[in-house]
């Protein structure tokens, strides 16, 4: 349910202010907005057509929360059993990829998608939309150790950089990187960066209009800058991950890239000498597809965002009171 109400918040039909779990809304939000809902419903009962998976037409008042925009492909960084792939690119008729470490979870993955196909072999969906793969994600961003090479097979396969750039631009990639497993903690050897910063640079590597949607903040290894990035918040409802803490709702971190260039923010940055009315013009990746951490005309070093974070039980005790 909750993949959906995200498909839903992300393509402007459901209400991203609106706890799908509170009494009294979630009906609003789930029956109401909820066309993907209704699709995956019907997929689960095999009564839908093709045609009547697909989105109905946008409605004609915008709900409060993110600008709608069509989910054109799909990537699950860290698969799993590969449900959230399968329901995307078949019930979302988009191609729909996904990458998984772990041999064993990736190989029920590719079973249950297998007994998908032959329990539907008389009317079978694409099979060309879902693909997954067992690999680590991080050799598309950095040098393998062994070869100093990176994965540029697997760097195309995630940026879907062998669609058009239209498909390219409807990118969504999803990360559970919930209770910060992708942060500090994921670099215990202290031999490199952590994942979520290089979650961060393959966003920043992504198309104009390209989503990402994280459970954890990774927004704090990117240029404070926001001409280039817009982040949005919303509440994920509970049961959204199957281990840890299932009981609480979790914040769903969505980045939309805006622009390949960002504005250096020091206010001595030798650009403005020469009429510049604001600072000196950066690019967000260089021609490796390095993220530019400083400007190329003062070199000063491109501040960083803060992690958003929720408030402790205190200080929401104190925001109450006030």
């Amino acid at each position: 349910k909750q993949l959906w109400r995200m498909f839903d918040v992300l393509e402007g039909q459901a209400d991203m202010n609106i706890d799908s779990d509170k009494e009294g809304q979630a009906d609003i939000n789930i029956e109401e907005t909820g066309m993907a809902v209704e699709g995956a419903r019907k997929l689960a009962s095999g009564k839908g057509s093709e045609n009547e998976l697909k989105r109905e037409q946008e409605r004609n008042s915008r709900l409060g929360g993110l600008p709608g925009a069509k989910i054109k492909a799909f990537v699950d960084i860290g698969h799993g059993i590969g449900i959230q792939v399968l329901q995307a690119g078949w019930a979302l008729a988009v191609p729909s990829r996904g990458v998984e470490i772990m041999k064993d979870r990736h190989l029920i993955a590719q079973a249950i998608q297998e007994g998908v196909l032959e329990s539907l072999r008389k009317d079978p969906p694409d099979s060309t939309l879902v693909q997954l793969k067992l690999a680590d994600f991080s050799y598309a961003i950095t040098p393998d150790k062994k070869t100093n090479k990176r994965d540029e097979k697997l760097r195309e396969f995630l940026l879907l950089q062998d669609k058009t750039k239209e498909v390219q631009k409807g990118l969504v990639i999803f990360i559970n990187n919930a209770e910060e497993v992708f942060a500090a903690r994921s670099n215990q050897k202290g031999d490199g960066a952590c994942l979520d910063a290089y979650l961060a640079n393959l966003f920043a590597n992504m198309q104009i209009g390209g989503r990402m949607v994280t459970l954890t903040d990774v927004s704090c290894h990117l240029s404070q800058s926001s001409e280039w990035f817009r982040h949005d918040v919303f509440q994920s409802g509970t049961n959204a991950v199957s281990w840890g803490n299932g009981n609480k709702s979790l914040d769903v971190h969505v980045l939309t890239k805006l622009s390949n260039t960002w504005f250096c923010q020091n206010k001595k940055c030798v650009y403005k000498k020469y009429g510049g009315d604001t600072g000196a013009t950066n690019e967000v990746v260089d021609e490796n597809g390095e993220l530019c951490e400083q400007c190329v005309f003062c070199n000063a070093p491109a501040k960083r965002c803060t992690r958003k974070r929720k408030p402790s039980a205190k200080r929401r005790k104190e925001e109450d009171c006030a």
